[in-house]
């Protein structure tokens, strides 16, 4: 039985890692590239969200669309992707069904 991989090896541009070294050795926070790379990674990571789809019916999508706005009094397309997990393109196509029914009102911009 073979034993579980810990560690992938990648490769990064040689200018790149002089500048990592140069922000290593001017910083004084690093004890080296190694160790500024993954805090680098877990920042980047924090700042990240995915978004898992889910694939409903058109008038369950209009359903919570409107509940959803509803509940918030406005809201943009792409916060309703990633609470709902309804694809954009699919809130955006709905909204503007739903504005040309009458169900909705668009926002008035500033």
């Amino acid at each position: 039985m073979r034993a579980a991989q810990k560690y992938k090896t990648v490769a990064i541009p040689v200018k790149l890692w002089d500048e990592i070294s140069r922000v290593v050795e001017a910083s004084g926070v690093y004890n080296n590239e190694a160790e500024f790379i993954r805090d680098a990674i877990r920042s980047k990571l924090g700042e990240v969200s995915i978004v898992t789809m889910r694939g409903i019916p058109e008038e369950k999508v209009e359903e919570e669309i409107i509940n959803y706005i509803r509940e918030r009094g406005k809201a943009y397309p792409s916060d309703i992707t990633a609470d709902l997990g309804i694809p954009y393109f699919t809130v955006t196509g709905v909204i503007q069904k739903l504005v040309e029914k009458g169900t909705l009102e668009p926002a008035e911009e500033r």
